[in-house]
């Protein structure tokens, strides 16, 4: 599989001066990867980012022994949260810490379209393939103190996508099938960045939400409905005749469905990854714990992260930061869901959230 290639790179044993799973490799200094690379037409920021790094570049190639060693690092931690589930304004929030760094994008997808390099039409530039593992990170390399800095990764709870998937990342996920379990091509390269964060929010607001932000024109709280009651109908044709976790990853199914109901079915997803990661790897947090206690919050994340504390001020400036992300001004004039549909999104989730809060041990999961 192209993947576990992808990670074949990567070293069984890291550098002890940084806080990254970070390690040295032989370059050839002819060879400059900025110079001519195609995601530098991904945004201004990228055209930007990789200007500064290609006039910069041989100011960071370590001279040993006669060799010459370019840094290459990985993300200390993941965030691995679905759509809607506040993980960007999370993200957002903890790039404030002093001790965190910016890679050269907030989403690699290290399990999904990017990690292929097939969005934009990129195959077969300098990031694809297994220099992608570590290409995202470079400009945080070129910044980073030795014992200071991390970088995280923001990632979405799903499997791999295969290399003939979707490459639509803001309409639809590209996975066909669980022959493959999200986590597992840490596994061959047994990567130590062992800190995961996943945020979740309630499933029937995130799916309104999913409804709200992504799509077509014409949206109304009856078509919200009317798609929701369509769509829990062929998910629940589908149990009758396969297992659970069959329907959740059935692609065709998935296309199928006018809204994206599965992404809410945390439990399977998570399973999933704990069948790589021990549970004590993975930070589970409730997205409605944030506007209860949104200090608490952003400590127990800090904590688990094992970064250093911040001042009163970062903190202040973490916790009250305008939400990344928010519901745009037309979909406000829609107003909550109809009640009848609520009724019917809690009735379908309320199995599988009773099944992630015994998981987890916290009733936040209920959603009650």
């Amino acid at each position: 599989m192209q993947t576990r290639n992808n990670f074949a790179t990567v070293p069984r044993k890291f550098s002890v001066e940084y806080k990254n799973p970070c390690w040295f490799v032989q370059y050839s200094l002819a060879d400059n990867p900025y110079k001519n690379n195609f995601y530098k037409k991904y945004s201004l920021m990228f055209k930007m980012n990789f200007k500064k790094m290609n006039h910069s570049f041989y100011n960071h190639i370590l001279q040993k022994r006669g060799d010459m060693l370019r840094l290459r690092c990985v993300p200390y931690f993941y965030i691995i949260g679905q759509p809607k589930c506040g993980t960007t304004d999370i993200y957002r929030r903890l790039m404030m810490h002093p001790d965190i760094r910016f890679g050269v994008m907030k989403e690699p997808h290290w399990w999904a379209r990017k990690r292929f390099g097939e969005q934009d039409n990129y195959t077969n530039n300098e990031y694809s393939g297994r220099r992608w593992a570590s290409a995202d990170l470079s400009l945080t390399v070129h910044h980073t103190n030795p014992g200071l800095a991390c970088s995280p990764d923001k990632a979405q709870i799903e499997v791999l996508s295969p290399p003939g998937g979707s490459t639509n990342v803001s309409r639809r996920w590209c996975q066909q099938g669980p022959s493959e379990v999200p986590a597992s091509p840490l596994l061959p390269s047994r990567l130590e960045a062992r800190l995961h964060n996943s945020i979740l929010s309630a499933p029937p607001c995130r799916l309104y939400s999913d409804y709200l932000y992504f799509g077509q024109h014409n949206k109304s709280v009856e078509d919200f409905h009317k798609k929701t009651e369509e769509s829990i109908n062929m998910f629940l044709n589908c149990t009758s005749e396969y297992s659970l976790r069959v329907c959740v990853y059935d692609f065709k199914l998935s296309i199928d469905m006018s809204v994206r109901l599965r992404i809410g079915l945390y439990v399977v997803f998570l399973l999933d990854w704990l069948s790589t990661f021990p549970q004590d790897q993975l930070l589970v947090l409730c997205l409605e714990d944030f506007s209860k206690n949104p200090v608490v919050f952003i400590r127990k994340i800090i904590n688990f992260l094992q970064l250093g504390p911040v001042d009163e001020m970062t903190e202040y400036a973490m916790v009250s930061a305008r939400p990344a992300n928010s519901r745009k001004p037309h979909a406000k004039t829609l107003g909550d869901m109809l009640p009848e549909t609520f009724k019917m999104l809690t009735e379908f989730y309320t199995p599988f959230n009773q099944k992630l809060a015994q998981l987890f041990n916290h009733d936040s999961f209920n959603w009650l």
